[in-house]
């Protein structure tokens, strides 16, 4: 079997590809392997999915997988002809119908390698769903790594940010598959970010009960969100042109993700404001421990809620000035809403203050101290969001598209700044 061999020569070639320094030739390999239908590439293939750099060569890689899955499932249930005919289609085709390098006239050998493929991917079946982390349904979700146990605070600081670009990459989508159904072409220069699962230690999810479930609501979240994303990063891949029925579905998807946000983000408000910001720490052992007379335990510092108080105050007055972040981004939408256009488009971006911050510590001994300072940097979050997709429908020529989501951005910062300062005679009290 001349060309078999041929064939898997070229196997182990792409799978020795899957680690070239060159995206674009491990891309090309991880398309091939899954066309191919090959289970010797299983392994190499899920490594890339889990491990790759590039965006692209995973999304190529959970494709490529997901062709092995759809035969292990098709296998596993009583459809032989259908599954004969799906090994066929995986031995010689790939997902456009391009040949492989096996010939027709070598069909009758093949189907004698179909009977073994077929016991392989039954073999398998019981290794691809760790490979491919799928849930109990079968629906991929991203792949998980380890972590050592953290402070709740870097936690909730990790969630936040990964909220926020998550958010961001809606709102991006969302444009692009608009440009879609308006009869152009989308750009596979706008920025999207980069996003991982997150992942709490065991010790974590039993100290955090609530912030467990949170995350849990995150990464379904995610899942769907990079489903959706699927048809972009194929265009961005293949250059082919989409149609409006090939991004109906994922803007539903994207709809459905906009509608989840504002309560997710309200259990993670919720999450920022508990007192306890830290873990909590193992009880130790009794110990009789004999001190003399003489020893003192010196009294916690006394906290300044009045520095912190004034800190928030500059950062809601330069945001909420004629010429701050905030109010200029809800005057350049409102102006986008009114007339289609805006003169913001050309001019610069204001200066966005950073987040303030207040330590755990500090948290714990004032409570609705705490409370404004999540509120000031929820509020300017949505401020940083809100210019984001000021820039992104700036620059897709259709701003007025984005004028709604723009104008609820920019309220919800100006509700998040007021809910702090209505906090503020509470916490310059002592916290309440």
């Amino acid at each position: 079997m001349a060309e078999l061999a041929t064939f898997e020569a070229e196997v182990r070639k792409k799978i020795k590809e899957l680690s070239s320094k060159n995206a674009n030739t491990r891309l090309k390999a991880a398309q091939w392997l899954g066309e191919a239908g090959e289970p010797s590439a299983i392994t190499s293939l899920a490594q890339a999915y889990k491990n790759d750099p590039d965006a692209r060569v995973r999304d190529a890689a959970q494709y490529s997988l997901g062709m092995f899955r759809a035969l292990e499932e098709a296998l596993a249930g009583d459809k032989e002809e259908e599954t004969l005919a799906l090994l066929q289609r995986v031995a010689l085709e790939g997902k456009r119908g391009r040949r492989v390098l096996i010939p027709t006239r070598t069909m009758v050998r093949i189907e004698v390698v179909m009977l073994l493929l077929a016991v392989v991917l039954f073999a398998v079946g019981f290794l691809l769903p760790s490979l491919l982390n799928v849930t109990p349904t079968g629906e991929p979700t991203p792949a998980r790594v380890a972590t050592n146990d953290k402070d709740r605070a870097t936690l909730l600081a990790e969630f936040r940010a990964q909220f926020t670009k998550i958010n961001d990459n809606v709102v991006t989508l969302q444009g692009q598959y608009q440009n879609v159904l308006d009869g152009s072409e989308m750009s596979c220069q706008v920025f999207l970010n980069e996003l991982a699962p997150l992942a709490i230690s065991a010790q974590n999810s039993a100290d955090f009960p609530d912030i467990n479930t949170l995350a849990q609501q995150l990464n379904t979240t995610l899942t769907d969100l990079i489903i959706a994303q699927t048809p972009y990063n194929d265009y961005c891949n293949t250059r082919e042109s989409l149609t409006a029925e090939a991004v109906n579905g994922p803007m539903q998807t994207l709809g459905r993700i906009l509608t989840q946000l504002p309560q997710l983000e309200t259990a993670l408000t919720a999450a920022e404001t508990l007192p306890t910001a830290t873990v909590p720490p193992t009880e130790a052992p009794t110990v009789e421990v004999v001190v003399t007379p003489t020893l003192a335990i010196a009294p916690s510092p006394t906290l300044d809620a009045r520095t912190h108080l004034q800190a928030l105050q500059r950062i809601i007055d330069q945001v909420n000035a004629p010429d701050g972040a905030s109010s200029l981004l809800k005057t350049y939408w409102e102006d986008t809403q009114q007339s289609g256009q805006t003169n913001g488009c050309n001019a610069p971006q204001p200066a966005i203050p950073e987040d303030h911050f207040l330590s755990p510590a500090e948290g714990q001994q004032n409570l609705a101290l705490a409370n404004a300072v999540s509120f000031v940097n929820l509020g300017l979050a949505k401020v940083r969001t809100g210019w984001t997709v000021f820039r992104q429908a700036c620059d897709s020529g259709n701003p007025r598209f984005s004028a709604n989501t723009g104008l609820q951005l920019a309220e919800d910062a100006s509700s998040a700044f007021n809910d702090a300062q209505a906090l503020f005679p509470t916490a310059m009290q002592g916290g309440g």
